[in-house]
């Protein structure tokens, strides 16, 4: 009996000096090869500084964070249109060690939709992750705290 998920890793690189700079975009790159020659959709979440670099070597990558506003006077956010233009898949939000409420999650979802971007909602278990796929948003990774 074959399933109708088809199984996707995600790459969360964060902040690790192992994973920065110039070791950052040879994980992006090892992870779009290894996507390549499996099958297998695998993300790569560099952070910040990395994702137009990591878009130009290909696979397909997903930024650590996304805010929940608009365009527009919010120092030190990431709009999901900033992330569009960077040209990223799609966001992580409420990674477990930046959580954030139902109402900006709920936003995030909504303003990753409008830039055409997927959402990766991560739960902190089973009941959390149920109760965020009411959101819709593309995925919901469960990751323990």
């Amino acid at each position: 009996m074959s399933s109708k998920f088809k199984p996707l890793i995600a790459l969360n690189l964060k902040a690790y000096a192992e994973s920065s700079g110039e070791k950052g975009l040879k994980l992006c790159e090892t992870a779009a090869m290894v996507s390549m020659v499996s099958g297998v959709r695998i993300i790569a979440c560099p952070d910040a500084t990395l994702l137009r670099e990591a878009v130009r070597i290909g696979g397909e990558v997903f930024s650590q964070e996304v805010s929940s506003f608009e365009a527009g006077a919010h120092t030190g956010w990431t709009t999901a249109h900033q992330l569009a233009d960077a040209g990223v898949k799609g966001s992580l939000i409420n990674h477990s060690e930046r959580r954030v409420g139902e109402d900006a999650i709920r936003s995030a979802i909504e303003q990753l939709n409008a830039a055409k971007l997927e959402s990766m909602v991560c739960a902190k278990d089973a009941p959390e992750a149920a109760e965020l796929a009411k959101l819709k948003p593309a995925f919901v990774a469960v990751e323990p705290p």
